[in-house]
């Protein structure tokens, strides 16, 4: 800011002010890419204000992990197919890319097929690194350009190349790039953070960084005042006189000083502090307004849920925080994953992959500390387990279940299943060997996985949810069903979700103590029952058709009954 006063001549300037500029879209005169910002810089001005303010940089990283929780699973139970998908895209990627998509607002990846189309690989692409072509009349856009340093395109290397856009389901060979943005009103381009209203705030918070951080470098304020009483210099010299003053007496950030020049000749140049009143209490009231704004501008609804300790009494009520949590997830982490997950399903499809993509969220917020002892249930009790209980039962089966169909995919066949009301004694001869560990989780094996004596083959032995037979006619699940139940059977028939005994046995977890689900199912009264499954791995020539083969004897369940069928189910 300039400005010149003829009475009394002076002249004052003022040294040290910047305003960041709005984003605007600019096409490009001799290419077809399309560049954000007045400078091509806009994604630069962003991580700026990431790295350059401790707050937003806070608020940024940990709503990003929030986000990305304990990363991608698959809803229906496909733990092959999961497998497959993290292969072909990383959860490093996947990560990255939602770092991206939380702080610019845009996110893009590289797609990798072959000549049938098929999905290779997926990168994540830092999304400053692309731009979009010019769209078509449709509105389309039908490619990106890709750069590693947008500033410099004068550099062999860093020449814009341009790659199709992905499209879902078109089964063409190449390297494509597929995009995501938030929606902004006529800017078919880029979309923008949605912390876009308190930018100004962040910057704020670093100027306020750099202001004391000069102050603490110079001695010199931003109050300062140097006057001049010789007469007033031309443009060139005031600025020969500023930038020497600059150079002797601030530090990098500290030239905020106000330079003052008059005809008075008699009296000498004079420096002056100007002191803020109550400066101290000043600064402390803009740095809380500084705070308050991105936090509104990110949306969080507590501090601490972020990292941030605050005043406000939350920290000594858990179920205040347990609220606010509840609101972060529904307000700001569950959109940001739902809409990330219907980006990333079409890939799994094309993939040939049969997932349901879902990230598995964080719980920031420790559940109670429930102690349930193992119970002992009798025909007349009616205990029922709490749903918040029967809640981390289930969460405790999914991670020591199998997935039927990759036991089927690893060549073993099911053979018999029974419905099992209560404990039916099951026993294997202790001679048999046991198998290595099948399943989701390797480290845990079966002692009912056994070696067929006459070397076979190798039997397995699992229990699958199900509705009693003598219920079966008022459906799976009623009215009145539990929340274990409903789960449970909701596994069964979408997940194939099947378990090893001793799991069911003595279902454990610090959280809740332990609770024999395999006796007492979802609680007193349950309409449910497990079945046994019998699979077989054929190793040899005999199989398993001749009687007796099947070597699981039980005391309270004859021979008969457990090898019965001795045939495929089915058939």
């Amino acid at each position: 800011m300039k400005s010149k006063k003829t009475d009394n001549t002076y002249a004052l300037s003022a040294v040290g002010y910047a305003e960041s500029d709005t984003p605007e879209i600019k096409f490009n005169r001799t290419d077809d890419w399309v560049e954000w910002g007045e400078n091509n810089d806009y994604y630069t001005y962003i991580d700026t204000l990431y790295i350059g303010s401790a707050i937003n940089h806070s608020l940024i990283t940990s709503i990003n992990q929030r986000i990305y929780g304990k990363g991608l699973t698959s809803l229906n139970f496909a733990p092959i197919d999961m497998v497959r998908f993290n292969k072909i895209l990383a959860p490093e990627e996947v990560f990255r890319f939602v770092g991206d998509y939380k702080r610019q607002g845009n996110a893009a990846l590289q797609v990798i097929t072959n000549g049938a189309g098929k999905i290779l690989e997926v990168k994540h692409l830092p999304i400053e690194t692309v731009r979009p072509n010019k769209a078509n009349e449709l509105g389309v856009i039908e490619k990106y350009w890709f750069s590693n340093n947008w500033s410099d395109l004068r550099s062999e290397e860093n020449k814009p190349k341009a790659y199709p856009s992905y499209v879902v389901g078109q089964k063409k060979k190449g390297t494509f790039i597929y995009s995501l943005k938030n929606y902004v009103p006529n800017n078919p381009y880029f979309g923008v953070p949605d912390y876009l209203g308190s930018t100004k705030w962040i910057e704020m918070d670093i100027e306020l960084a750099n202001y004391h951080l000069s102050n603490i470098q110079s001695g010199f304020s931003a109050s300062t005042i140097v006057q001049f009483n010789n007469g007033v210099p031309s443009q060139r010299e005031m600025m020969q006189i500023e930038k020497g003053f600059q150079n002797k007496l601030t530090g990098t950030n500290g030239n905020k000083i106000v330079f003052i020049y008059n005809e008075n000749g008699s009296t000498p140049a004079t420096i002056t502090q100007a002191p803020i009143p109550e400066a101290d209490k000043q600064y402390e009231s803009i740095s809380a307004q500084v705070q308050q704004n991105v936090l509104i501008g990110h949306k969080i609804t507590s501090p601490m849920l972020v990292g941030i300790k605050s005043d406000t009494g939350l920290g000594n009520n858990a179920d205040e925080i347990r609220t606010a949590n509840e609101l972060l997830q529904n307000v700001t982490i569950t959109p940001y994953q739902e809409t990330i997950e219907k980006f990333l399903q079409p890939l799994a499809i094309d993939m040939g992959l049969h997932v349901r993509l879902s990230f598995k969220e964080l719980e920031p917020v420790a559940a109670p500390n429930v102690q349930l002892k193992k119970v002992k249930l009798s025909i007349d009790e009616s205990y029922v387990l709490p749903d918040d209980i029967q809640a981390l039962m289930v969460s405790n089966l999914d991670e020591n279940g199998d997935d039927e169909a990759e036991l089927t995919e690893q060549g073993f066949e099911l053979i018999q299943e029974t419905e099992v009301e209560g404990n039916d004694g099951l026993e294997v001869d202790a001679s048999l060997n046991l198998v290595s560990p099948w399943g989701v989780a390797p480290n845990k094996g079966s002692k009912y996985d056994v070696k067929a004596k006459d070397g076979s083959g190798t039997w397995l032995v699992r229990y699958q949810y199900d509705v009693a037979k003598k219920y079966a006619s008022k459906g799976e699940i009623i009215e009145t069903s539990r929340h274990f139940c409903k789960e449970q059977i909701d596994r069964a028939n979408n997940g194939n979700r099947v378990y090893r005994r001793e799991v069911l046995e003595n279902l454990s977890n610090p959280e809740f103590g332990s609770y024999d689900i395999f006796t007492y199912k979802g609680s007193y009264n349950c309409r449910h029952v497990w079945k046994r499954k019998l699979y077989f791995k054929t190793e040899g020539e005999k199989g398993y058709n001749a009687v007796g083969n099947v070597p699981y004897v039980v005391a309270r369940v004859n021979d008969k009954r457990a090898t019965t069928p001795n045939t495929p189910v089915g058939s």
